[in-house]
């Protein structure tokens, strides 16, 4: 038995083989995104809440700025998903949406993220 961990695979993009299966990623992520940024919102807003009633209490203070905190992560995953992957992913659909020339490329399918 040697004592040297197994080597990790490369990872391997999956492949889009049908314009369905893209519009399906898309709407995948568009959904997660909504949904952080709705988890956004909702810490702010409660930070803002605290902040109004509670403006004198030290304790109550810190807890609205982690609310704030936590809501910057939420917002900095949903600017991800927003500005990195449904990018590529809609550059993949127009990719796929583009005819490809007679002759040069016979394999349709696209490489996934």
């Amino acid at each position: 038995m040697s004592d040297q961990p197994k080597p990790k695979k490369k990872y391997k993009a999956p492949r889009f083989y049908t314009r369905e299966q893209i519009i399906a990623r898309i709407d995948k992520f568009q959904k997660k995104a909504a949904v952080q940024r709705e988890k956004q919102r909702a810490k702010y807003m409660e930070a803002g809440q605290l902040r109004r009633v509670y403006a004198t209490d030290e304790h109550l203070m810190k807890k609205a700025k982690r609310l704030d905190e936590e809501g910057d992560k939420w917002g900095r995953k949903a600017d991800r998903l927003e500005k990195d992957v449904l990018c590529k992913l809609k550059g993949k659909l127009s990719e796929f949406d583009t005819a490809v020339l007679p002759g040069v490329n016979i394999d349709r399918s696209i490489e996934g993220l």
